[in-house]
């Protein structure tokens, strides 16, 4: 999305006065969100390879174990993440024990 349409979109946002088209417009926006998620989400495999950053900026490797409609559970070690499979990417920096 260019930079001038989401200037506009939010100006037009911030427009609404009332408390029923704001709930349109969350209504719409969260869809959307799902609809990029589920869409994500068909990117990734059982056994792919995966990276994703922490909140504190920490990037953590690990192997995918389940794909959900939205989310994707990543094993770390002996730890389970469970990650916006928008938040990941394929092909870790460093992916421990391998090759």
């Amino acid at each position: 999305m260019n930079q001038m349409l989401k200037n506009n979109m939010i100006r037009s946002i911030r427009d609404i006065d009332n408390f029923d088209d704001m709930r349109d417009i969350i209504d719409a926006i969260n869809e959307q969100q799902k609809a990029i998620a589920r869409e994500s989400s068909r990117k990734f495999a059982v056994g792919d390879y995966v990276y994703f950053t922490t909140r504190g900026g920490e990037q953590i490797d690990g192997v995918v174990t389940k794909v959900n409609p939205r989310t994707v559970n990543v094993q770390v070690g002996v730890r389970r993440w469970k990650v916006d499979a928008s938040l990941l990417s394929l092909e870790p920096i460093n992916v421990k024990g391998a090759a």
